[in-house]
C-alpha cells in the first residue's frame, strides 16, 4: 500500500544515516548534519516540535555516536591536526601551483595524484577538493566552467525556496521532487569540499535530475490557481 512504501522510503535515509555514524568519515557526519539538517526543516508535514526534536536527536547522534567512532581511527588523536587533514592542505597548496604553472589547460584529466610530487605534493593523493582539482587538471577555463556547472544551479534554488522569487512553477508532486534533489546538490558540494568528486558521476545524475524536474514538470496557470490565488 501507500502508507508502507512511504515508510520505506522514511527508512531508507534512516539507515542510511546510521550507517554514515558507524563510518568514522569527518566528511561524511559533515554531509548528514546539512543534509539531515535542510531535509528534517524543508518537510512540511512535520510541526515544528517534531522538527525540533528530530535535529536534536541529529545533532546527539553525530555528537556521540559519529564523534566516537571517528575518534577510534587508528589514524587520528583528535577531530584536527592529524596526518589526513595536513595532507589536504600540501595537496591544495601543490594544486595552486598546478594552476600557476598550466593556467591554460591544466595537467589533464585525472594526473592531479600523478604529478603532485612535482608541485611539492604528496605523489598518489588526490587533492581532496573537488573544485580546487577541477581548476589544476583543466585550467582556470575549465575550472570556471565546473563550478558554474555544478554550483550556479544553487542560485536558481535559493531564489525559488528562500525568496520566493519564482522564475518558474512546479506541479505539487514535482515542487517536492525539486526540493530535495536540491538537498542532494547541496549535500554533494558539502561532501565535494573536502573530497574528489570530479571523477564521479553524482553530480551529473543530480543536473539531470534537476533539469528532468523543472523542464518536464512545469505547470500552467490553471493548474496553479487555487481559491482565486497562485499555488506554488
Amino acid at each position: 500500500s501507500r502508507g508502507i512504501i512511504r515508510k520505506l522510503f522514511l527508512f531508507l535515509p534512516v539507515l542510511f544515516g546510521f550507517n554514515i555514524l558507524l563510518t568514522g568519515s569527518r566528511n561524511g557526519l559533515l554531509g548528514l548534519a546539512g543534509v539531515g539538517f535542510l531535509s528534517i526543516v524543508s518537510w512540511n508535514r512535520l510541526n515544528r516540535i517534531v522538527k525540533t526534536g528530530s535535529i536534536i536527536v541529529m545533532i546527539i547522534a553525530i555528537s556521540i555516536v559519529g564523534v566516537a567512532n571517528v575518534l577510534q581511527r587508528s589514524d587520528l588523536s583528535a577531530l584536527t591536526g592529524d596526518e589526513s587533514s595536513e595532507n589536504r592542505l600540501i595537496q591544495w597548496k601543490a594544486a595552486v601551483g598546478m594552476v600557476l604553472d598550466h593556467p591554460l589547460l591544466g595537467v589533464g584529466p585525472n594526473e592531479f595524484a600523478s604529478v603532485a610530487s612535482e608541485y611539492g605534493g604528496i605523489r598518489g593523493l588526490e587533492a581532496h577538493n573537488t573544485i580546487i582539482q577541477a581548476f589544476a587538471e583543466t585550467g582556470i577555463a575549465g575550472g570556471i566552467f565546473f563550478v558554474l556547472f555544478g554550483i550556479f544551479p544553487l542560485k536558481d534554488i535559493y531564489d525559488f525556496f528562500i525568496r520566493k522569487k519564482n522564475k518558474f512553477a512546479l506541479l505539487p508532486a514535482a515542487r517536492i521532487q525539486y526540493k530535495y534533489i536540491s538537498i542532494c546538490l547541496v549535500g554533494f558540494w558539502i561532501c565535494a569540499f573536502f573530497s574528489n568528486r570530479i571523477s564521479g558521476y553524482n553530480l551529473y545524475v543530480i543536473m539531470a535530475l534537476l533539469l528532468a524536474v523543472r523542464f518536464n514538470f512545469t505547470a500552467n496557470d490553471n493548474e496553479l490557481m487555487v481559491g482565486g490565488k497562485y499555488e506554488v
